[in-house]
């Protein structure tokens, strides 16, 4: 693989991770607890990144489950955050977003997810009709233009290891940027799941 490669599939690894920062900073500002901390990608095999982004523990509310992974679960409408990874990755690389959920880039993110709709008791069927449609309707926003055309260029570098604290991460514009786009469509999102019914 050539250097071309490799920032394609960094671009790929960060572009999802700033769909999970991004979704976490719209919650912390909700909320005002569970900061989002930083993004870390490391490239574990020449040209191959895998990345993470770091959220600090709440503060004021007491995690319903925690997983194996260092996950906690607070409530269902919160963990919406895990599938903002997978629809940013999908909406930038035009594909199905369920490919991302079912590979390495976005599988971690999805069992964890499910377990907690599991956990739960939520509906399978009305859950995923919900995340069907709110995905549809971020492919149809603005935000599908400013992932594809994002500068990735001011965040690479050949270092094996990239950290993204929160405080040069929320300074960027484009970052911000994106936050305000997605901003009513993920609170839409949010307050709808709410709603999921039981099993």
């Amino acid at each position: 693989m050539d250097d071309t490669t490799r920032f394609e599939n960094f671009k790929k690894t960060f572009i999802h991770e700033v769909g999970h920062f991004v979704s976490d900073l719209i919650i912390y500002e909700l909320i005002q607890d569970g900061k989002p901390h930083k993004i870390i990608l490391r490239e574990v095999f020449p040209n191959k990144f895998v990345g993470e982004c770091n959220t600090l523990r709440r503060q004021k509310s007491k995690p319903k489950k925690y997983f194996p992974n260092n996950g906690v679960l607070y409530d269902f409408e919160s963990s919406i955050t895990l599938l903002m990874g997978c629809f940013f990755q999908s909406i930038y690389s035009n594909n199905e977003y369920k490919n991302c959920f079912y590979s390495i880039d976005g599988n971690n993110d999805w069992v964890v997810f499910d377990t907690g709709r599991s956990f739960l008791n939520k509906a399978k069927d009305a859950t995923r009709e919900l995340i069907d449609k709110h995905y549809v309707l971020l492919l149809e926003s603005e935000l599908s233009h400013k992932l594809q055309s994002f500068n990735f260029s001011k965040f690479y570098s050949l270092d094996t290891i990239l950290e993204f604290t929160y405080d040069e991460l929320n300074a960027e514009n484009e970052i911000i940027n994106i936050k305000e786009i997605l901003k009513p469509l993920f609170l839409a999102f949010h307050e709808e799941i709410k709603t999921t019914p039981c099993e």
